[in-house]
């Protein structure tokens, strides 16, 4: 977005002001340049900048449909200015009418063909609709425009992972932050990457991580407050929960049935939701919180200071380093004890961060402790807190029963493809004759082609790959009733897909790897007795897989256990959020003590 002061006004006092408001806006003060611009707008209603400006400040605090309203006015004012266009645009992004924003986009470069930043907006639209490659492509555009503009460097690299690029991906983060130091999505983007990479060594992977904290957490520590909460050991506990993920997201599958097993006599549940999407979803986690917060909108020095008079003693992250997090109101150390879970395995990199969630499961005690700067807090059969969604289909019978020939599936985020990985599925496929394999999320035809050449460098031709673009739930269900044998992703394991496969029958060949990003399929697999499953190195991976495809009886019959075992204590929310709120209370006390 842009801000920019067009047309002349008479009135030399306006012009002041709205200049005013411009460099505030540009700052970041977003209240007091609100607050001029519409003084501005009191003495001249007409004003298009004015108008646009305030709109934009609307569509930055999430108020999606005040800004379309004011920059439409400013566009009958001035109907030729291709910023107003690019802005509507990310207005209508912003309430998910995607259509309407290409319709803009396209206004927008027919009057400037150049505009780069009109291409970064149409290229995030395309991104949302799986057009991969096209994204790219405006991505590419803005860089040629505007090559010292970081947020097209890194929306590239974002792009590229998804290409399982890892490499290039990196390089455009680090070009990001080359031009732009401070911009911390660009190094969170940087350090999501990295987890991708197969080879990643994982004391490079913390270096990083502790850089992220020296470059935007060390400059805060000096500001750090006294915390004033009431330090009594046995009081209610005040939780904030800060995630932009509460809607329909992987994690609020797994994060509704803990708010609705919490002991409200226990503790008062804060969310914070760093996100102004709704959905079903969103209304059921907003419901179950004895209080809501859309924090969109807010700087990091507001949302800190609101988490510190809201008394929170426990802050939770559930983001890491993707997208939508607050790290940086973390680092600020708003609440006397934080903990990050969930969202991403692995450190925060933060010293603010005072304890990672996890299972023996995930970080093994001597395995991972040296890689992070949490205490690593170990919940006893942690599981994960899994509810299927209504309407599920059941589970069918094994379908190489009927059709004669075993399927092999990967439904997971096409980020996580990578050569080896690709080398080690043809290994499998090339063992098991007749077999297939399905892959998910494979809706861009650039990415099917990436994909598909990788395969047949390995010898398996395009016939025996079926590639399904990203479908509805109720489909994605469904997908299950035709596969036999999941295959997991690595380094990069799959968490939900898995345990959708789980629920749906599917057993799933996992590679256990040394990180808890690599061990989430051992975790999930070791609670419902499938460690038959778990490969330990590339060849039992293949051994595994070919094992279990020979025998279509045998599989049948672990098919037909799984849900009953699933539905099993492992993965009862109700058991899991009574060992997470043990584990607050020993928190809470122990900084009591402190």
């Amino acid at each position: 977005m842009t801000l920019r002061q067009g047309g002349a006004e008479k009135q030399l006092s306006v012009l002041n002001n709205l200049k005013k408001a411009i460099d505030l806006h540009q700052s970041g003060d977003l209240l007091q340049a609100e607050k001029i611009y519409r003084g501005v707008l009191e003495k001249a209603p007409e004003q298009p900048d004015a108008l646009h400006l305030l709109g934009l400040i609307l569509h930055q605090q999430g108020k999606h449909a005040g800004a379309i309203d004011l920059i439409t006015r400013a566009i009958k004012l001035k109907p030729t200015d291709p910023v107003y266009y690019s802005n509507l645009g990310s207005a209508f992004h912003g309430l998910g009418r995607l259509n309407d924003a290409l319709v803009c986009y396209q206004k927008s470069l027919s009057i400037e063909p150049n505009y780069a930043e009109t291409y970064i907006n149409l290229g995030n639209v395309l991104k949302e609709v799986d057009q991969v490659e096209k994204a790219a492509s405006c991505y590419r555009k803005a860089i040629a425009l505007d090559p010292q503009n970081p947020q097209s460097h890194t929306a590239l690299g974002n792009i590229l992972q998804m290409l399982g690029r890892c490499d290039e991906a990196i390089a455009c983060h680090r070009q990001a932050l080359s031009l732009k130091p401070d911009y911390d999505l660009a190094y969170s983007n940087l350090l999501l990457a990295m987890r991708y990479m197969e080879n990643s060594a994982e004391e490079d992977v913390f270096k990083e991580h502790r850089g992220f904290s020296e470059r935007f957490e060390a400059p805060l520590i000096p500001h750090w407050q006294p915390h004033l909460n009431p330090r009594d050991p046995d009081k209610k506990i005040k939780v904030g929960y800060v995630s932009g993920d509460f809607h329909n997201h992987s994690l609020s599958y797994f994060f509704e049935p803990i708010l609705a097993c919490h002991d409200k006599s226990s503790v008062e549940i804060y969310c914070y939701h760093n996100n102004i999407k709704q959905d079903e979803n969103t209304k059921k986690i907003a419901d179950l919180a004895d209080h809501w917060l859309v924090c969109d909108g807010m700087d990091d020095d507001a949302l800190a200071e609101r988490v510190r008079s809201d008394g929170i003693d426990i802050l939770v992250d559930l983001s890491g380093h993707t997208g939508l997090n607050r790290l940086k109101v973390f680092a600020r150390k708003p609440a006397p004890v934080q903990a990050t879970w969930m969202g991403y395995p692995g450190t925060t990199g933060l010293i603010a961060m005072d304890y990672r969630i996890t299972d023996a499961f995930l970080d093994p005690p001597g395995l991972t402790e040296h890689y992070h700067t949490e205490q690593l807090l170990r919940l006893p059969d942690i599981g994960a807190a899994y509810r299927p969604q209504p309407g599920c289909p059941e589970v069918n019978p094994l379908p190489a029963l009927t059709n004669g020939f075993i399927t092999f599936a990967s439904l997971n985020n096409s980020a996580k493809l990578n050569p080896a990985l690709i080398h080690v599925w043809s290994s499998v496929l090339s063992a098991v004759p007749g077999s297939r394999l399905v892959l998910g999320n494979m809706t861009d035809q650039a990415l099917q082609q990436d994909v598909t050449g990788l395969f047949a460098n390995c010898g398996i031709p395009s016939e025996r790959l079926v590639m399904l673009p990203r479908v509805s739930l109720e489909e994605y269900f469904s997908i299950h009733h035709q596969i036999d044998i999941g295959l997991d992703t690595f380094p990069y394991n799959g968490g939900t897909t898995t345990i959708h496969a789980l629920w749906m029958g599917v057993p799933v060949v996992t590679l256990a790897g040394s990180t808890a990003i690599s061990r989430q399929g051992l975790s999930l697999l070791s609670r419902v007795g499938l460690v038959d499953f778990i490969a330990q190195d590339h060849e039992q991976y293949v051994s595994i897989a070919v094992q279990f495809a020979n025998n279509p009886m045998g599989l049948n019959r672990v098919r037909q256990n799984l849900r009953q075992k699933v539905n099993g204590g492992s993965y009862a929310p109700e058991i899991i959020t009574r060992h997470l709120e043990t584990a607050y209370r020993q928190m809470w006390r122990k900084w009591c003590a402190s």
